[in-house]
């Protein structure tokens, strides 16, 4: 068998790993979307958010299968609405962050740990919003695009099986996406014998960001964080 033969299909491992992140995302949401999003009227940021995030990830699967079947040209010019709807989710992710977290505080005013609970989710939105804009800066080199999109895609299952009862207890939602970049590191050690710098620093990200947000930012509490996050949620 020549080496040519031996190589996956171009482009099958993106789809794969496309696929696999929207089921975990479809599956995880689909614990609380019925009643929690569907069944009671909740701020309009928050449906701006879920339509455009669940379109960029059914356009991410779309444009891998065209990547797969060679079809770079309408891949391309697809391109266009992907930069659109993943600009959408993450205005939209930050905006509904703080709209839901102004609830809470609405409802428990003066409570420091709803204030600083404004850290555990920021690091989802920082995460994506950084991979995805480093994945529309690098979409000349689809080496480096593909594995930015790939990385802000992972982030997206996080706050889905946060959805799971009982998930907060097993840690599921960090295990999962530090899993699924382990994969992406996986990958490039089977294929190139070293993992990429790209996935390496998404690693680093994806373990240490939420940990000081979780660790440092919620539960210590510092003045700083707290002045911040007063002034972001009007609190």
């Amino acid at each position: 068998m020549s080496r040519q033969q031996g190589r996956a299909p171009r482009g099958a491992f993106a789809l794969a790993m496309s696929v696999v992140i929207t089921a975990l995302v479809g599956f995880g949401f689909s614990f609380t979307f019925m009643a929690d999003v569907v069944g009671r009227l909740r701020p309009l940021i928050l449906y701006i958010h879920v339509a455009s995030a669940a379109l960029w990830l059914l356009l991410l699967v779309l444009q891998a299968f065209l990547v797969r079947r060679g079809q770079v040209g309408l891949h391309r010019r697809l391109g266009g609405w992907g930069i659109w709807l993943g600009a959408i989710a993450a205005v939209s992710a930050f905006a509904t962050t703080v709209v839901l977290r102004q609830q809470k505080i609405a409802l428990h005013p003066g409570n420091l740990e709803t204030i600083a609970f404004l850290a555990v989710p920021l690091p989802g939105a920082i995460l994506f919003s950084l991979f995805f804009v480093l994945g529309v800066r690098a979409r000349r080199i689809p080496a480096h695009h593909r594995r930015y999109m790939l990385l802000a895609a992972a982030i997206l299952p996080g706050p889905a099986l946060a959805r799971i009862p009982g998930a907060d207890e097993i840690m599921l939602s960090d295990i999962t996406t530090t899993a699924l970049v382990m994969i992406l590191c996986a990958h490039d050690v089977i294929t190139q014998r070293r993992v990429h710098p790209i996935n390496m620093a998404g690693l680093a990200l994806f373990i240490l960001l939420p940990q000081i947000a979780q660790r440092y930012l919620f539960e210590q509490q510092p003045d700083w964080w707290i002045a911040f996050a007063r002034a972001v949620t009007g609190a």
